[in-house]
């Protein structure tokens, strides 16, 4: 599933891929957090919403994609995070 307008990052090394699921965790942690808690606020619902954007995007990957990982958990961030922010906030 590649977006045609999300361009491919060029070759990714071992220690890059690994830096980018930290952010991923990262991302998925915020997510849960934010959510869970069940508080919406402007700025939480923008986290929440450039944080699943954020596994959204690197999902589409090929060096995700391939990387031969579990990624359920960060689909069902992706399903949480839109669930509870839906929409990009205004600026």
């Amino acid at each position: 599933m590649e977006d045609q307008n999300i361009p491919q990052m060029p070759e990714q090394t071992p220690e890059q891929i690994e830096r980018h699921f930290s952010a991923l965790d990262d991302s998925v942690a915020i997510i849960n957090s934010d959510v869970d808690a069940a508080a919406h606020s402007d700025e939480i619902d923008a986290r929440v919403w450039r944080n699943w954007k954020h596994i959204e995007i690197m999902l589409s990957k090929d060096f995700i994609i391939n990387a031969g990982r579990d990624l359920s958990a960060y689909n069902q961030a992706v399903t949480k995070g839109s669930a509870f922010s839906p929409n990009q906030p205004e600026a």
